[in-house]
């Protein structure tokens, strides 16, 4: 899958993992070294929710793209402020050493 939707192995396998824990997949015995998931929220609240979001991303999909791309690039700002304040910590020195 990480392939196909063009993403690195490790940064899909997260992704999955987080839809597990969340109620969304499930993960299915498979006998292979890779994991296979299946679509399978656990609720009807969590049913709801993704049908909800699938007809809004049907009639608006640009708002939604444009929704999901505006966190991730607010995501990879916060993550550089954090990065860039770190770089100007200053540690205290150890006597002993």
């Amino acid at each position: 899958m990480a392939s196909r939707i063009r993403v690195r192995v490790d940064r899909a396998a997260d992704a999955l993992e987080q839809l597990r824990e969340c109620k969304l997949v499930e993960r299915l015995p498979s006998g292979q070294p890779e994991a296979h998931y299946r679509f399978a929220p656990q609720t009807p609240d969590l049913v709801r929710a993704i049908d909800g979001l699938a007809a809004v991303f049907d009639d608006q999909r640009a708002t939604v793209l444009r929704v999901i791309n505006s966190q991730a690039i607010e995501r990879v700002r916060m993550d550089a402020m954090r990065v860039f304040a770190h770089a100007f910590v200053i540690k205290k020195w150890d006597d002993d050493a």
